[in-house]
């Protein structure tokens, strides 16, 4: 507790510490805490070598280097063999993993999403992730902790700690005060885990005092469901809608009355819509809506959507295209989501609007009887 303290809270501050030769039990200490061998600062007293162990360091960045992006896919790639399960199955092709780590290499230019990587004295990779700031008004304070890992040839050494405390130092950095972790188990699906909250209940130094952010009559438990991601792409259509929330697009749909399904449900709809939480992919942070009923949708229609949204909206087709479904698909990959390869787990649940269908209007006209029957008696005997 007091390495991963001094990580977040004390971040110019080297924490050291000098260990006798004969020390043993100190040394296995402060390497269970996290600290790692700095050659440098070694030095000897009365004959003795002394040993100094150092606290690994986190780089918060906007960018990542060629040399910085090689060492995170060669560790993501070790994380997914291990069982690490940061969104791949053991055995998942380099390639594959590369395509999402460029996606979010891509969106740190945006100025939504920081890499945090956790470094030993010496400059090693020993773990990294992403803050994702949220989008929308009312959830503009919050951000998720993306794809979390550390190296598993270090496991048991409180790198996991470390790195998280770094994640909360980058997140309150940007002005975030509440965090969503994502964190993965080695073995099967996540827990369902609690935001942790940033400022302790003190103001932030440049807002001033918070104000709660909850819709009037709602109550926020403070725990928060994941989806387990499907995937999907025959033989549907869905629309992909860049950076907006699922309320910001059911709204835009006229989708109402939702309910929580599983996401295997959510992208089979065929007589109504379903909404997944927001996705990383291209230049963003993609929801969809998946539908056969979407399948024609006119361009008219699509651009009155993009309108009404502010955002850019993309229709996938491989039930109504003229080209087939695997050009649909790849085109999706290119330009947002590819559907084929969600799996995992996202914070946040997938919904399921139904689709109501009035039917057609009747032949006879539908008579209603009065409310007043004894007012139209008196005036017909007259």
């Amino acid at each position: 507790m007091v390495v991963a303290h001094a990580l977040e809270w004390l971040p110019d501050l080297p924490l050291r510490i000098r260990i006798a030769p004969d020390d043993v039990a100190t040394r296995l200490v402060a390497r269970a805490a996290g600290m790692a061998h700095a050659l440098d600062p070694d030095h000897t007293v009365d004959g003795d070598e002394w040993q100094v162990l150092e606290l690994p360091y986190v780089r918060i960045a906007d960018r990542v280097p060629a040399r910085a992006r090689e060492a995170m896919l060669a560790m993501w790639v070790e994380v997914n063999d291990s069982g690490g399960a940061v969104g791949f199955a053991p055995g998942a092709g380099r390639d594959d993993v590369a395509e999402v780590l460029d996606g979010y290499i891509a969106g740190l230019a945006e100025g939504r999403t920081v890499c945090v990587a956790l470094n030993s004295p010496l400059g090693e990779l020993l773990g990294f992730g992403f803050v994702a700031r949220s989008t929308g008004a009312t959830v503009a304070h919050t951000a998720n902790l993306e794809r979390i890992m550390t190296d598993p040839a270090r496991r048991g050494t409180n790198h996991g700690a470390l790195l998280v405390a770094g994640l909360h130092r980058a997140a309150r950095e940007m002005g975030v005060e509440l965090v969503t972790p994502g964190l993965p188990g080695r073995h099967g699906p996540r827990r369902v885990l609690h935001p942790v909250r940033l400022h302790r209940g003190r103001p932030h130094p440049r807002r001033g005092p918070r104000r709660p952010r909850r819709r009037p009559g709602r109550r926020d438990h403070g725990a928060l469901a994941v989806t387990h991601l499907e995937p999907f792409g025959q033989a549907t259509a869905w629309l992909a809608v860049l950076d907006r929330s699922r309320a910001e697009v059911a709204e835009a749909l006229g989708l109402t009355g939702g309910r929580t399904v599983e996401a295997a449900v959510a992208v089979r709809a065929s007589s109504a819509t379903g909404l997944l939480p927001p996705l990383p992919g291209v230049a963003g942070r993609w929801t969809l809506a998946v539908s056969v009923g979407l399948s024609g949708i006119s361009s008219r229609r699509l651009s009155s959507l993009a309108a009404l949204l502010g955002t850019q909206v993309l229709l996938y087709d491989t039930v109504g295209d003229s080209g087939t479904g695997e050009d649909v698909l790849a085109r999706a990959a290119a330009e947002s989501v590819d559907p084929r390869t969600l799996s995992g787990e996202v914070p946040g649940h997938a919904l399921l609007f139904d689709d109501v269908d009035e039917g057609p209007p009747t032949g006879t006209p539908v008579e209603i009887p009065s409310r007043t029957p004894w007012l139209w008696s008196k005036l017909l005997r007259r």
